[in-house]
């Protein structure tokens, strides 16, 4: 059992946000809390002692007014190979983004303004990717027309303004229950979609394969990835280190959280689950990430949970079978 808490990683707040990312280019993934103070979002980066505890915070003051319809997402913006942070939000009735760039130390104190990455829709989800494989961090709009979603990748100029969008049609049906998520399944260095979709009491996913331009034109089915249940989180990672992104469903059983390592078949179909039978406590304010905790190129689960007036985080440790001991 390889389980390594870590009893702080900020206070609890209704509006936090945790995403992953290597701040600090140390190979191993760190921890930023992005949190509501008053009327800005603040953030900070928990760095990962490179075994999984998040024991060091950088505090950056200011990364955004405070807006409903915020959203957070991470990737390298402007290829120095340092984690960034990127805001969406909403002006009126479009959404607009901000590039806060790393200092290389976790603090983000630069910002690079995109006035349009999309019309203001409550059904959008932004995702991250490199999707024309130029080393930069693209973002990934998708959106609801109608029936149907549909997608846009808002191309990177390499120095975190999304200046040009490459529109797909159709990226699945309208369904309340859908997520998106972004990996690289088929190991052509391209990011593809991932559909992760309800079916009546399952659910089943869809791997969108990008074109090498951003368009996502050709879908691969996955008839079940795990039954519906309402606090299922999915996530994307190389969970067997065979340089296909894998997909993992975390989800409540009674009191508990378990876990499903969906293996990629190489060709975007997720055909093999490994289960496992404990990765926390059931609580309603609990997020779920993926990153490589520990350096040894094997995707881990992070799950961060409220512990009364804070959150605690736990990083459970892949076997190198997508098992999280």
């Amino acid at each position: 059992m390889v389980r390594i808490t870590t009893d702080f990683v900020g206070d609890f707040r209704d509006n936090t946000q945790y995403v992953t990312e290597d701040v600090n280019r140390d190979g191993a993934a760190d921890l930023i809390e992005v949190w509501q103070d008053g009327g800005v979002f603040k953030s900070t980066s928990w760095l990962n002692n490179t075994q999984g505890l998040f024991n060091k915070g950088v505090l950056t003051d200011f990364v955004g007014d405070f807006r409903d319809n915020t959203q957070y997402v991470t990737g390298d913006v402007n290829r120095d190979r340092y984690g960034d942070l990127i805001e969406v939000w909403q002006d009126g009735g479009v959404f607009k983004s901000t590039s806060w760039l790393n200092n290389r130390q976790g603090l983000f104190n630069k910002g690079v303004a995109t006035d349009f990455v999309g019309d203001f829709r409550d059904n959008t989800q932004y995702v991250t990717g490199d999707v024309n494989r130029d080393g930069a961090t693209d973002l990934i709009e998708v959106w609801q027309d109608g029936g149907v979603f549909k997608s846009t990748s808002w191309l990177n100029n390499t120095q975190g303004l999304f200046n040009t969008g490459v529109v797909t049609d159709f990226v699945g049906d309208f369904r309340d229950n859908t997520q998106y998520l972004t990996g690289d399944v088929n190991r052509d260095g391209y990011s593809d979609l991932i559909e992760v979709w309800q079916d009546g009491g399952v659910f089943k996913s869809t791997s969108w394969f990008n074109n090498r331009q951003g368009l996502f034109n050709t879908g691969v089915v996955t008839d079940f990835v795990g039954d519906f249940r309402d606090n299922t989180q999915y996530l994307t990672g190389d969970v067997n280190r065979d340089g296909y992104d894998d997909l993992i469903e975390v989800w409540q059983d009674g009191e508990v959280f378990k876990s499903t390592s969906w293996f990629n078949n190489t060709q975007g179909l997720f055909n093999t689950g490994v289960v496992t039978d404990f990765v926390g406590d059931f609580r309603d304010n609990t997020q779920y990430l993926t990153g490589d905790v520990n350096r040894d190129g094997y995707s881990d689960l992070i799950e961060v949970w409220q512990n009364g007036g804070v959150y605690s985080s736990t990083s459970f440790l892949n076997n190198g079978q997508g098992s999280f001991i």
